[in-house]
């Protein structure tokens, strides 16, 4: 889903929600009127589950959606923002801070964002939700933690211990009045369908909940045992364990969570001795295990690895492991206060150094089969398994780092390489990159360190850093020499070589290419031979020598289709389009940069993605389609900028000044065009032939319609723009000032003012000003006058020098009509293309739109064919200002997300339409009309 859809990314929990009602009515009040809810409380209150179902709840309140954020599985405050960003599907900005990309990212939506397990990040979390508040006045936070944050708009929420009856003599039916007793009876019912309470027996349920505190958690460990115990036993049991259990906890934890561990060490104490060695050994991991991972990290030592399946699903049967599905594989995790609980035994009882040790080995071993695997066909599957243990690598990461293996942990670091490119987690990989080579200054050379220096190079190759970059590829060309292997010579030459393509010295990057040719060649490996001879076929292509290039790419691709590389089939095709493109065969371009995009798309390969989408800009210009030109050179920028490739960004940047251009819409597209060449002067990347000769072209059409001065006003304006600016005002977020006068005065009150042929309007700190329209007028009509009603006909009325405001007597016109039929073929083929693709995002929201746009045919026309009239002139009136308000709106809500906001749910319309804000609101409003 792109960045900004609507997402509703809440975990579905495996059981029913059982009682809290109180809660969910206080918290829902909180939510709705506050910014910041912190539900506080100790580990198995039930702090989660609440706060998912709150925000399941509130829902409607957050049309751009709930994103959950589990940092239950993360130690590094410095990742928490990435964490959250990529919770809210925020990608990475290059030049930015994470948690500037996050709140830039989250601005202007109206979304919640819940911060799960707070307490052990608590200066980061507290840093992360001060920033949001601050910047983003739409976005509303629920936290959880042990602890509050401690922020001054924070509401702190205590989660109490659930409902218990005050009595023990209260007949069964009694007992679904209060919440812990009703959860105990439904997880009793989960564990033993048909289990009935006796009279005699609900008593005993009141004090089995009493004991527990009414903590959640600990009822449902309790009510899971009646699988094998009464309720009677259960009881005595329980009387036993926390008279033992109260006192071995004293020293090892925190008075608040006494409680809990009685119950979960209770629970561990009904476990037959395989079952406690393996629960011990589980909490190694961290956000979850398959059993692959169970039977090599957990087995030996009284553990069989053959008994592994039967003794996780005891602990499962328990409720002390908790079983999931990911990417159709069964995967279970650890509750976080069962996982606490585990550590402090596996300490005790363990030989924690060895199972860590382990626990690195199957991880390492993983990302070992990955690096293959990512570049194969079952690149998907693959990308799924290494997203779910990302909080694994990274447990693995932190051991080997301060168990001083740096060889080992190297090794990770540079496997993990790909995985991070392709999720555009660059800075995350930076970051593990820097502190592992700060280990490894003595390591002798070895194909690793080569292949290590070489992939550190490519991440700052990636996100612009071309000095850097080449010193490490000259570092690993140098490690690649001692050792005398070709295959890493030939690696380090690769990466040298695009590091002088990109900044335009081509004479230099040749001899580089044909060097790592031949060394691979020399080596026998025919998949990275492929490499040289791409790299080559581009260099022809922007040397001018479209022959050659196609030889040399036609050859990748034939050796792509060979190998069965579906990745380097993609990237061929989209070069080998580039070249027909060249060359004036749209119909080739066409079908070779489909099947390159269609590819990327299919297999997740962002970069190839941004770069396919690019090229069907170019390719729609030629072909004089405008508008998908633009759209295609914005999905293309889109996606570069979530990967922070900076290189790509210049090509969506300039692939958007070209449609701007084409479309007339001069100042944007000029000022696109300064943006562009500035960014390439600083990050020392000159644009290469095809595009650049016909961005030349676009540019003095451009300024030959503006004029000199003109042209260099905007221009000049596109230069000072930075990377952000830049991609916001390419992607549409940003405001290109109309002519007219110069800023706004800051004002107090909201204001909106005409100058000329300029309306400003001032809110909340922030103006925008947009070219006048009469459905601006109609707005400014309202604001004047809060709360009257205007009828839809003295709105209508003409202005000095306007015509009356209705529209058509039919309710779709002709050019409507044409213009929909012309989009409902659009949108079959785009079915048709995603169906192909396998891209399901795609073709659901084509569905969408066509199954609207035929809806609204069906009410415009008769089963003849025949225009169905509106004849009333009040009910035109009321369909053109209706129309012409939302379109005003619209414009605003663009460069003004909060102003926009509050007057969708303020402007009223409609036969009658007013402003009816839900607290006062006074405007200035000015206007020489």
């Amino acid at each position: 889903m792109p960045e900004g859809a609507a997402a509703r990314d809440l975990p579905r929990p495996t059981t029913s929600f059982v009682g809290r009602g109180e809660e969910l009515r206080r918290l829902g009040r909180i939510v709705a009127g506050g910014r910041l809810v912190t539900l506080h409380g100790p580990a198995g209150a039930g702090k989660t589950r609440l706060s998912l179902e709150v925000a399941a709840r509130a829902g409607e309140r957050f049309p751009d959606g709930i994103h959950f954020a589990d940092l239950a599985g993360l130690h590094e405050p410095e990742l928490v923002p990435r964490v959250v960003a990529t919770a809210a599907r925020v990608r990475e900005r290059p030049g930015k801070e994470a948690l500037s990309a996050l709140t830039g990212g989250l601005g202007p939506r109206r979304a919640l964002v819940i911060l799960d397990n707070c307490e052990h990040l608590l200066d980061a979390c507290r840093l992360v939700a001060a920033a949001l508040l601050e910047t983003c006045p739409a976005v509303a936070l629920v936290a959880t933690s042990r602890e509050p944050l401690g922020l001054l708009p924070e509401t702190v929420f205590p989660v109490p211990s659930m409902g218990i009856p005050p009595g023990a003599t209260d007949p069964p039916e009694a007992l679904q009045a209060y919440d812990a007793t009703r959860l105990f009876l439904a997880r009793a019912q989960r564990a033993a369908p048909g289990l009935a309470v006796s009279p005699s027996e609900s008593g005993v349920v009141v004090r089995i909940c009493r004991r527990l505190d009414g903590l959640p958690l600990a009822i449902e460990l309790a009510a899971s045992r009646l699988k094998v115990l009464s309720a009677a036993e259960i009881d005595e049991r329980l009387a036993d364990r926390f008279r033992l259990l109260r006192r071995a906890a004293a020293d090892d934890v925190p008075e608040r969570q006494r409680t809990l561990w009685a119950a979960i060490d209770w629970s561990y104490g009904l476990l037959d001795e395989p079952e406690r060695r393996l629960l011990r050994r589980l909490s190694v991991f961290a956000g979850g295990f398959g059993l692959d991972a169970v039977e090599a990290v957990c087995a030996g030592g009284g553990v069989a690895e053959e008994e592994a399946l039967d003794l996780v699903a005891g602990l499962v049967d328990k409720s002390l492991v908790v079983r999931g599905d990911h990417a159709g594989r069964a995967r279970h995790r650890l509750l976080d206060s069962v996982r606490d609980f585990a550590a402090v035994r596996c300490s005790q009882h363990e030989d924690l150094d060895l199972l860590r040790s382990r626990h690195f080995g199957e991880f390492l071993a993983m990302a070992t089969r990955a690096d293959d695997e990512l570049r194969g066909p079952d690149q998907a599957e693959w990308l799924a398994r290494m997203d779910a243990e990302e909080d694994n690598f990274r447990a693995a990461l932190r051991w080997g780092l301060s168990a001083g293996d740096p060889a080992r942990t190297l090794d990770l670091v540079w496997l993990l390489h790909h995985y991070w490119g392709w999720r555009g987690n660059l800075s995350e990989a930076r970051k593990w990159f820097d502190e592992a080579m700060a280990r490894v200054t003595d390591l002798p050379p070895s194909v690793n360190l080569s292949r290590a220096f070489a992939r550190w190079g490519e991440i700052a190759e990636i996100m612009g850093d071309y000095g850097p970059a080449r010193s490490r590829y000259e570092r690993a060309l140098a490690v690649g020499r001692a050792i005398d292997d070709p295959v890493r010579i030939g690696t380090a030459r690769i990466g040298l070589g695009a590091v002088a393509a990109v900044q335009g010295d081509l004479t230099q990057a040749r001899p580089l290419f044909e060097d790592a040719l031949a060394a691979y060649r020399k080596a026998g490996d025919r998949e990275r031979a492929r490499w040289p001879l791409e790299a080559m076929g581009r260099l022809a292509l922007a040397e001018g020598d479209l022959e050659q290039a196609a030889k040399l790419l036609e050859l990748s691709l034939s050796e792509a289709r060979e190998l069965g590389n579906e990745a380097g089939i993609a990237e061929a095709s989209l070069h080998l389009a580039r070249v027909a493109h060249a060359r004036g065969d749209l119909v080739a371009a066409r079908s070779l940069g489909e099947e390159g995009l269609g590819l990327a798309r299919r297999l997740g390969e962002r970069s190839l993605e941004g770069d396919g989408w690019i090229g069907r800009s170019h390719l729609e210009l030629d072909l004089g389609r405008v508008e998908q030109s633009l759209d295609a050179a914005r999905s293309g920028l889109r996606v570069h900028d979530e990967m922070g490739s900076r290189l790509g960004m210049l090509d969506g940047l300039e692939a958007v000044a070209a449609a701007e251009t084409a479309a007339q819409r001069l100042q944007p597209g000029v000022r696109l065009y300064g943006a562009a060449a500035a960014l390439r002067e600083r990050l020392g990347t000159p644009a290469l032939p095809p595009e650049s000769a016909r961005h030349q072209q676009r540019r003095e059409l451009a300024r030959a319609a503006l004029g000199d001065q003109r042209f260099a006003s905007e221009w000049g304006r596109g230069r000072a723009l930075s990377w952000e600016e830049a991609t916001a005002l390419a992607l549409g977020g940003a405001a290109v000032e109309p002519d007219g006068p110069g800023e706004a005065a800051p004002r107090s009150a909201p204001s909106m003012t005409l100058e000329g042929d300029v309306w400003i309007l001032w809110y909340e700190g922030q103006a925008v000003r947009l070219r006048d329209s009469r459905g601006l007028g109609f707005i400014a009509t309202l604001l004047a006058d809060p709360g009257r009603e205007f009828h839809v006909l003295d709105l209508a009325a003409p202005a000095p020098g306007q015509a009356v405001v209705s529209d058509p007597d039919v309710a779709i016109d002709p050019a409507a009509r044409a213009a929909y039929r012309r989009r409902v073929e659009e949108l079959r083929s785009a079915i048709e293309e995603a169906d192909a693709g396998g891209d399901d995002e795609r073709k659901a929201r084509a569905r969408q739109e066509l199954e609207f746009i035929e809806h609204e045919l069906a009410a415009a026309y008769g089963l003849s064919g025949t225009a169905r009239r509106l004849a009333d002139p009040a009910e035109r009136a009321r369909k053109a200002v209706a129309n012409r308000i939302r379109d005003a709106m619209s414009r605003i809500e663009a460069h003004h997300p909060t102003l926009g906001r509050h007057l969708r749910t303020s402007i009223r319309t409609g036969t009658f339409c007013s402003y009816e804000p839900e607290r006062t609101v006074t405007w200035e409003v000015h206007s020489a009309r």
